[in-house]
């Protein structure tokens, strides 16, 4: 019973994709929710990503700590989709 307590679990390694929620106020949220229902992705909503003269600018997701932009929301979901498949890290 005790080997079982101190057995490691397995880690599944996902992609993530992270949205500020201010810039989520400005329309990336729509994204947001088209990506709720991915399993393949780690999805995750913080406070600031001090990334503010972009928030204010622009709509953006972090894609695996990388900046992903775009002007619209159809056109950051094309870009989050093409940075998860040119640099996936499963």
């Amino acid at each position: 019973m005790l080997k079982g307590l101190f057995k490691k679990k397995q880690s599944f390694l996902a992609d993530q994709v992270e949205f500020c929620v201010t810039n989520m106020s400005q329309g990336s949220d729509e994204v947001y929710e088209q990506l709720t229902g991915r399993d393949d992705i780690e999805l995750l909503q913080t406070g600031c990503n001090s990334h503010c003269e972009l928030c204010a600018c622009s709509l953006y997701a972090l894609v695996n700590e990388e900046v992903v932009e775009a002007d619209t929301p159809e056109e950051l979901l094309e870009k989050i989709n093409e940075e998860l498949e040119l640099n996936s890290i499963r």
